[in-house]
């Protein structure tokens, strides 16, 4: 079992200050979370098993929900049916027009927002692919072949995306006209896409904030797999933040805790948020 660790800080000093906005952070990701599943109708969500905070894994419903939008997943462990909508996608990389290029995401497209280079870029396609992008001839010479694709795009820039889409629409023409997506084809895919795109807070990012120690443990060489379900509890009463975590922690306006002094006033915290909600006589 991971060791636990405690400790406490003023909200009015320079740690206290961030973490206001990483909680707000976190209460915005997850307001986000409860409005998106609000309005595709769903009772209940299931959080994203990837974040700290915010991002909707899955839904169920009270009532069996329109199977050409909704694709069932199975039953949790209560016996609920998950949903998901009925959305597939794929991913791939484009070839930037130049660095500080943004594409925009479009109706079925989202972007990574984040620039790669060709060392990342180039295990997305194959050397075909790659071949017909950069406008090179292959020669059947695979090392030869891939020394003048990489020659050819080794200072170009890239950023990956996600399409998404439907398995039973196939883009093309009835007669002169485009075919074009039912209602609750685009609806899933709507659906899809706004849930991806929903915010999440990860867990590394108050591991930076608290300077945290994860060589801990550690083989030399080795780097720690940080997972971002991994829950560090926070509350805050009078002027002070208490947190329990299972990583030693060495920002400098940390003060250590203990698991006593935490469980007292995380009581003290939660009699605070029930004596708000009673009324008055």
């Amino acid at each position: 079992m991971a060791n636990r660790h405690y400790y406490r800080f003023d909200i009015m000093s320079e740690l206290g200050k961030q973490f206001n906005l990483f909680w707000k952070s976190c209460d915005d990701a997850e307001r986000a979370a409860d409005t998106w599943a609000a309005k595709a109708g769903a009772k209940s969500f299931y959080t994203s098993p990837t974040a700290f905070a915010g991002g909707v894994a899955c839904v169920s419903f009270e009532e069996t929900p329109n199977e050409k939008i909704w694709e069932p997943l199975g039953k949790d462990a209560d016996g609920v049916e998950q949903w998901k909508p009925r959305c597939s996608n794929r991913s791939g990389v484009v070839v930037l027009p130049r660095r500080n290029f943004m594409p925009s995401d479009t109706s079925s497209r989202i972007y990574s927002k984040r620039v790669i280079t060709w060392g990342e870029a180039v295990m997305h396609k194959t050397l075909q692919e790659w071949a017909q992008v950069a406008g090179v001839q292959l020669t059947g010479d695979k090392r030869k072949d891939k020394a003048v694709v990489s020659d050819k795009l080794k200072d170009e820039f890239f950023m990956q995306y996600i399409d998404l889409y439907r398995e039973d629409f196939v883009p093309g023409k009835v007669g002169a006209k485009q075919k074009l997506m039912s209602h609750v084809q685009k609806t899933a895919i709507n659906l899809e896409r706004t849930r991806m795109l929903l915010p999440t807070v990860s867990v590394k990012t108050l591991y930076r904030l608290l300077d945290a120690d994860l060589t801990v443990g550690l083989k030399e060489g080795k780097s720690r797999v940080i997972r971002d379900d991994e829950t560090p509890t926070f509350f805050k009463t009078g002027r002070r933040y208490y947190i329990c975590i299972n990583h030693a922690c060495r920002h400098h306006n940390l003060e250590e805790a203990d698991a006593a002094e935490y469980r007292m006033k995380a009581e003290e915290a939660i009699g605070k948020e029930k004596g708000k909600g009673k009324k008055k006589d």
